[in-house]
């Protein structure tokens, strides 16, 4: 290491080097390397699937937990739950991590509600704003 630099070669100079090694290697290798990801997807799948629903479900009760385990229009708290965004954005559904990263950004609704607030906001055209004025009204 000493001897490279008092040669003049530097670490950006291996660092470079061992790039284009890796890149050519992955290049050779790519059918092999895929083969042995499916195989190991295979032995792990469902192991992996298991451990990421667990991951999720317990994020969700968190996240119920967090916003009072109730429907925040119909007040129901036996039903099951979904949270809404605000913004009407459609999202992925880890709908409960995003909701304890941002839960100014949603709320907690029953299955029902959350079926009739997105039918608002596409038949209707209503904002989540309006339909929250609306609701707020009963």
């Amino acid at each position: 290491m000493m001897e490279e630099r008092l040669l003049g070669k530097s670490t950006s100079w291996r660092r470079k080097k061992s790039k284009e090694w890796h890149k050519k290697y992955y290049q050779e290798h790519k059918e092999q390397k895929s083969v042995q990801a499916k195989r190991r997807y295979q032995k792990r799948g469902a192991e992996i699937r298991e451990k990421s629903k667990k991951f999720r479900l317990e994020k969700k009760d968190k996240a119920v937990e967090l916003f009072g385990r109730k429907c925040a229009f119909c007040g129901n708290s036996s039903r099951y739950f979904v949270f809404h965004e605000k913004t009407g954005k459609r999202h992925n559904s880890g709908g409960g991590i995003l909701a304890l990263k941002m839960p100014e950004n949603f709320v907690l609704l029953c299955y029902v509600c959350h079926k009739g607030v997105h039918w608002c906001m596409s038949a209707l055209n209503l904002s989540w704003e309006q339909i929250w004025a609306i609701g707020k009204k009963k």
